[in-house]
């Protein structure tokens, strides 16, 4: 029994100290082609007319260096624009490129195709960007270190193009050019509530000049459960206003231990193999070297034949 426990002591010794010895980071994620995450989508377009609905974004193919997402959605319209209230729904489209090795955003593609109502007029209306971030732009920090207090920043050149149309009225298109200046500050673990369930979520704060956005990022999900903020950034995650989880489906996952042995701490792993097979050798051989050996009774002796009978 004293061995038995012994051993559990210190394979807990051994697994705590590995541990520990860890660093704080985001669970090691890697995306695969069908992986899916939906959220409810809101965003004002230049604080004319507001717009809200639901956005699933979905790993379609990667590359040897990238992830390639499709952005597809709906969203209904309402607001004023050229001093005309309007009403109406809208299809969203379009695409986002993420660096495989950092998930950094490297480009961003959205296109929002509307037709609303304005009195007895029924008008189309679109809206695009098209940008480049160079290098990318790290706004999405999963396989890094997450202490609390951690400040992440990025610093990435932004270009591209914008156009609104109205048929029939307005066309109007715009160079984008700017540098954005983000800092991911790191802050506590917090338990976040979504229509898709409750996890528990990192929470970063981002800025961007006089901007701020606060992300909730999940290992579980292996993507932010929730975004909150009106973004300036014109790529990355908080181009695309506020986002909010309703379903995924994040099919290879990141918990359990095959990911622990997997991931990054695979020499974490190893090194608690390598130390529970040492200990329990080591207990077999004491074992072994404590038996004490029975000795081999001695051979029955032979019974002397009774005296002769004397009469």
């Amino acid at each position: 029994m004293f061995r038995r426990g012994l051993l559990a002591a210190l394979v807990g010794l051994v697994i705590l100290c590995s541990l520990s010895a860890a660093p704080v980071r985001a669970a090691d994620v890697t995306w695969n082609k069908g992986d899916s995450w939906e959220y409810s989508w809101s965003a004002t377009e230049q604080g004319m007319f507001a717009m809200d609905g639901s956005m699933e974004m979905k790993v379609g193919r990667s590359t040897t260096d990238s992830y390639v997402l499709t952005l597809s959605g709906s969203a209904t319209v309402s607001g004023t624009f050229e001093n005309m209230s309007i009403s109406g729904n809208g299809d969203i489209s379009g695409s986002m490129t993420r660096a495989k090795a950092t998930f950094s955003s490297m480009s961003t593609s959205l296109i929002m195709n509307m037709s609303v109502a304005s009195g007895v007029l029924t008008i189309t209306m679109g809206i695009g960007v098209l940008t480049t971030a160079s290098p990318a732009l790290n706004d999405l920090p999963i396989n890094q270190n997450l202490v609390p207090g951690t400040h992440i920043w990025s610093n990435s050149t932004v270009t591209g193009t914008a156009w609104f149309n109205m048929v029939g009225f307005i066309n109007k298109s715009k160079t984008i050019s700017s540098t954005e200046h983000l800092e991911l500050v790191v802050g506590t673990n917090e338990t976040v509530t979504t229509p898709a369930g409750t996890f528990e979520c990192v929470k970063l704060s981002a800025g961007s000049g006089s901007e701020a956005v606060t992300y909730y990022y999940s290992d579980k999900v292996g993507n932010y459960v929730k975004m909150t903020g009106s973004g300036s950034m014109d790529t990355g995650y908080a181009a695309l206003g506020n986002l909010t989880l309703k379903s995924y489906s994040y099919g290879k996952g990141t918990g359990g231990i095959m990911s622990f042995i997997t991931g990054k701490n695979w020499w974490v792993a190893a090194l608690i193999i390598v130390v529970i097979v040492v200990i329990v050798v080591g207990l077999i051989a004491m074992r072994r070297r404590g038996r004490v050996p029975q000795m081999a009774p001695p051979p029955a002796q032979e019974m002397a034949p009774p005296p002769p009978y004397q009469g």
